[in-house]
């Protein structure tokens, strides 16, 4: 993971830019004008995030009974552990 810092990015191509070289900003117009010419990058993208979301709610609604159950832990067993492993995954993420 840390080795993806040293890797310098490349400079960025068909980048707008106003008449003295400075990067422009883009409207709102503008912006939604980009999001339609690359509506299915957006639709993709949208339905991932969509799908991601719906599993990690999964995760959290029911990973806690599952501990309770399968394994015979206690509540305050189930959350320490699923506690734990959110909060070990969230930061390497």
């Amino acid at each position: 993971m840390f080795f993806l810092y040293s890797i310098r990015e490349p400079l960025r191509q068909q980048v707008l830019r106003t008449p003295d070289g400075r990067v422009s900003k883009l409207s709102l117009g503008d912006v939604i004008r980009e999001m339609r010419l690359r509506w299915q990058s957006v639709v993709g993208v949208s339905l991932a995030l969509a799908f991601q979301s719906s599993c990690n709610y999964a995760l959290l609604a029911w990973a806690s009974t599952f501990f309770i159950r399968v394994h015979g832990w206690t509540a305050g067993q189930a959350g320490l552990v699923l506690g734990t492993i959110i909060l070990i995954c969230g930061l390497v993420y």
